[in-house]
């Protein structure tokens, strides 16, 4: 008897531990709704001086954050995975910043274990890291940051001093030209402004300059009278006495 309710106790503990270890299953509609959160992801790139990392040779670095991490999701990447867990107080997750300039990299998102479909892949994402333009920072850049060879962003690992140097000549040359045309456009739209204002004032006030101009015309003839009869008058006075 004692065997037997030994043997039942241990097929019900059995049984408890089994259903406790079974996962639900991965339904799609988790899946999707898993993909809808992955795609939300939001990376960025932020430019770092070797100083802050204390690696040689390369200069300059990337490290990306991301941002829209819930704890369904699990980023995979060359270096191991990143979880909700490693999200910082600001809401970003610093997968790595050591980045190279130019490269590209790829990354996996995948469920995390808080879901029903754990390792499961939702999402693969190359990272395209920004160059940089160390030329970008020099003090023949001022002012001419529209121009490729001064942005930030551009590959000039095959660009010398001296092309550099002429670049910027070429750029400081058209950017005299382009400030000589708005100056003369701004000249230009200037004088339109005038010539439309003496349009405006005319259109407005043309019965008022008609009235004006009869009645300085009308003075002008009654004042030419006059002066013609005061010289007949003269001239009648002058007869007379001879």
């Amino acid at each position: 008897m004692k065997k037997k309710v030994f043997i039942l106790i241990v097929v019900l503990i059995t049984i408890l531990l089994f259903k406790t270890n079974v996962q639900a299953e991965c339904t799609n509609d988790e899946l999707r709704a898993l993909r809808i959160e992955a795609n939300n992801l939001q990376f960025e790139y932020e430019l770092v001086e070797n100083e802050e990392l204390g690696v040689n040779p390369t200069k300059y670095y990337y490290k990306v954050k991301v941002s829209n991490v819930t704890k369904n999701l699990a980023i995979a990447t060359d270096d191991g995975y990143y979880f909700y867990s490693d999200v910082d107080r600001n809401g970003y997750l610093l997968i790595r910043n050591n980045y190279f300039p130019g490269s590209k990299n790829k990354i996996y998102i995948e469920a995390s274990s808080s879901t029903n479909c754990n390792r499961e892949e939702l999402s693969t994402k190359t990272l395209s890291i920004p160059y940089y333009n160390e030329y970008s920072k020099r003090d023949e850049c001022k002012g001419l940051e529209e121009y490729d060879i001064c942005k930030q962003d551009i590959d000039v690992a095959n660009i010398t001093e001296e092309q550099f140097l002429k670049y910027i000549e070429d750029a400081k040359k058209d950017a005299q030209t382009k400030e000589e045309e708005k100056e003369k456009e701004e000249e230009q739209i200037l004088e339109r402004e005038e010539n439309n204002n003496l349009v405006n004032f005319y259109n407005k006030n043309k019965k008022a300059i008609y009235i004006g101009l009869v009645g300085m015309l009308c003075v002008i003839i009654l004042v030419s009278i006059v002066i013609i009869k005061v010289k007949d008058k003269k001239k009648i006075k002058i007869g007379d006495k001879l």
